[in-house]
């Protein structure tokens, strides 16, 4: 996939089908990680004693960590329904928040992962298909023409998790200050494919990890990592017969 219009470009293959990515473009950074979601799989983990990205990453042995989305102001329970594994973790759920990552697929012939948006599939189709669900506000639109963030104004860095055109699935992180619009009209024109997506976090709590072999990324917001109390992981899917 050819990045347009970009300043700069860069990308890293870390195996197995993982790809880490970064671009510049009119002095917006953007960092990325392309997940084929038959190699890898994904987790959700919450905590009382919030941590940075780094941290979950040591405590969970995972490749990688991202905000699994805003938090309610007791600094811990999720905002947007999560069930994990078919159980029902602390959260709130969001009926205006249309934006779903479902993962733990309940059968085989489904993708391990998907990004969806409720104004197209339902959501008793995504629950009945999948254990794990993650409720987050829309970073995209599947109906046509429609318009997001048009009154958002705020300026400020980000993580989004996307799933592009070949079905992988995307963590994003920029540090810099950016409306979510213009930052979603960006990743547009550098064609990374993102098809589906859904916003994570804006300002200091935004944040992203990677540590693959020799290969580290710590992506942070306004210069330093900040501790968060809700992540999704990506760990490798462990063939049979191997430890």
């Amino acid at each position: 996939m050819a990045a347009t219009n970009c300043d700069s470009h860069r990308r890293v293959s870390l195996g197995d089908g993982l790809q880490y990515e970064e671009y510049s473009i009119k002095s917006v950074k953007v960092y990325l990680l392309r997940i084929p979601v038959d190699r890898f799989r994904f987790e959700y983990h919450a905590s009382k004693t919030p941590r940075t990205p780094s941290e979950w990453q040591k405590l969970t042995n995972s490749i990688a960590v991202i905000n699994a989305g805003m938090y309610s102001y007791d600094n811990y329970m999720h905002v947007g329904e999560v069930i994990y594994r078919g159980n029902r973790m602390p959260s709130v759920p969001m009926k205006n928040y249309q934006g779903i990552f479902a993962f733990d697929p309940v059968q085989k012939g489904f993708p391990q992962a998907a990004v969806f948006d409720l104004n197209c599939t339902p959501l008793n189709y995504i629950k009945h298909n999948y254990l794990s669900t993650i409720q987050n506000m829309r970073f995209t639109s599947c109906v046509r023409g429609e318009s997001l963030w048009g009154r958002w104004n705020q300026v400020h860095p980000m993580s989004v998790l996307g799933q592009d055109s070949a079905g992988n699935i995307l963590f994003i992180f920029t540090p810099s200050e950016v409306a979510p619009r213009r930052f979603r009209e960006y990743l547009e024109r550098l064609n990374v494919g993102l098809k589906n997506a859904v916003y994570l976090e804006g300002g200091k709590e935004a944040g992203m990890f990677i540590k693959s072999g020799d290969f580290t990324f710590e992506g942070v917001s306004r210069g330093k990592p900040y501790p968060i109390p809700n992540v999704i992981t990506l760990h490798k899917i462990e063939k049979e017969g191997q430890r």
